[in-house]
Parts: structure tokens; C-alpha cells; sequence
């Protein structure tokens, strides 16, 4: 998606623009490890993001600066992410060959499985396995219409922030579980990646949102499947406001 170098800054902040929420989480760099500093979260109206489509630009921009005001973060470089029908992840097979040369060859696969025009999307990959036999290598193939990123970016823009960093919704999910060592079993090896023996494991990472869910199976630190899905808490709230016969807010 959109990736720029960091200039040498102490601190960036990452930004969740839920349909219900805005959170934000500002983390310093300049230590041996990073560290939160601040962390907000912010309420939007109702009307503000309606089924994953923002409906009002300007209820959106001033819960971002609220919730910066709020949380008291001051730095401005961010990294965000988008999920949703606009976002294609698949695996997919090609014969084997270098990274730099993949990189022009994935456009030529990309039209055999994205469904929307190759022009009009932004594209990133990743090698899974380097040999699969038979001359193939696998690879993760990411693809997000550019007029989703743009306006993502360009929201970010308008709240008078940078954004250096767009990812996926499930696969920053999966980062902060690499990161931060979410296991209960067995010790860590050397590198400081995944358990010892686990890289084999199968491990099913879900984020349940208000309107959405992001369901992302992993084995070791491969992608085995992801899907964002139109289902979140909002639906079961809804379900037991009908049942109980309770307003939302109850």
C-alpha cells in the first residue's frame, strides 16, 4: 500500500478509524524497545461511518483531532490500515524466480486474480516460500483500490497528520501479535520471532470491529487466509436491542 521511509523521528502514532471508534496510540522509538506514550480512544456519531462508507469527511477529521487533543499525542507521522471488499488477499503460485524480478511479474499474475482493473489498484507482495518444487515459489499477492488508499490518505491529510504507513487491517493484527509475543507456550528462540517449535502451529487472529471483522489464519508467520466479513458487535447489539426490547445505548 502506501509505504515512505521514516525520517529520524522519536515517535509515531498508529490510527484505527472504526466505525464507532477512533483510536489512536502514539509510541516512542528512541529506546532498546518501543514504548506507548499515549492512548486515546474517541466516540463518532452514528451517522459519521455508515457500513464501513464514510458518510460525513468532517465528523471523521475532527474525531481524529479530538482524540489527539484528548490522548495529548504531538506526533503527527502515521500509520494506519484499511479492510473491506476494496482490499484482495490471496496466495498464489508463480514460477520461481528473484524478488526484483517478481516485482514486475506480479503485475502480469495480479490480472489473473484481482478483480478489479490492475490500473486502478495498489499492489504489494510477499514471498512465502521460496521453492515449492517444480520451479514455483508461493506468494502472497495484496491488492487495494487506489481510491480507497487515497482517501484513507488524504482523510489522514485533512486532520493535518502524515501518513507514512497504510497497511491491512488483518495483517496489522498479526504484527502486533508477532510483536509483542502473544504465546502461552514455550520459550522464545534466538531470534526473538515465534516460540520455539511453533512454526508449525495454526493460529486463528480475529478483530472484531463494530461493523466488521477481520479473521486472518496463521501458520508460523504465514498467511494462511483472510477475510474481512460484514459482521461485527453492532449486529449483536442490535439482535439483543430487538429481543429485550432496550434502546442501543442500554
Amino acid at each position: 500500500m502506501i509505504s515512505l521511509p521514516f525520517r529520524k523521528k522519536t515517535s509515531t502514532v498508529g490510527l484505527d478509524i472504526g466505525s464507532s471508534l477512533i483510536k489512536m496510540i502514539e509510541i516512542d522509538h528512541s529506546g532498546d524497545v518501543p514504548r506507548i506514550v499515549h492512548f486515546g480512544m474517541n466516540r463518532l456519531l452514528p451517522e459519521a461511518i455508515v457500513e464501513g462508507e464514510i458518510m460525513d469527511r468532517n465528523l471523521v477529521i475532527d474525531g481524529i483531532r479530538e482524540c489527539m487533543e484528548q490522548a495529548g499525542i504531538t506526533s503527527t507521522e502515521v500509520v494506519s490500515a484499511v479492510s473491506g471488499r476494496a482490499v484482495i488477499v490471496k496466495k498464489v503460485v508463480m514460477d520461481k524466480m528473484a524478488p526484483e524480478d517478481a516485482q514486475e511479474a506480479i503485475f502480469w499474475e495480479a490480472e489473473q486474480h484481482v478483480p478489479f482493473d490492475i490500473d486502478d489498484v495498489c499492489l504489494d507482495f510477499q514471498i512465502l516460500k521460496e521453492d515449492i518444487g517444480a520451479n514455483q515459489m508461493e506468494v502472497l499477492l495484496v491488492a487495494a483500490k487506489k481510491d480507497m488508499v487515497n482517501m484513507h490518505a488524504s482523510l489522514i491529510r485533512e486532520a493535518e497528520l502524515v501518513p507514512k504507513v497504510i497497511d491491512v487491517d488483518s495483517f496489522a493484527v498479526q504484527n502486533c501479535f508477532e510483536t509483542n509475543q502473544f504465546t502461552d507456550d514455550l520459550e522464545l528462540n534466538e531470534d526473538d520471532e515465534m516460540p520455539a517449535g511453533d512454526d508449525e502451529k495454526v493460529i486463528g487472529l480475529i478483530n472484531i470491529g463494530s461493523d466488521v471483522t477481520n479473521i486472518n489464519i496463521i501458520q508460523g508467520s504465514s498467511p494462511h487466509f483472510t477475510r474481512d466479513i460484514s459482521v461485527g458487535v453492532r449486529s449483536y447489539i442490535e439482535n439483543l436491542q430487538k429481543d429485550l426490547s432496550i434502546s442501543y445505548e442500554q
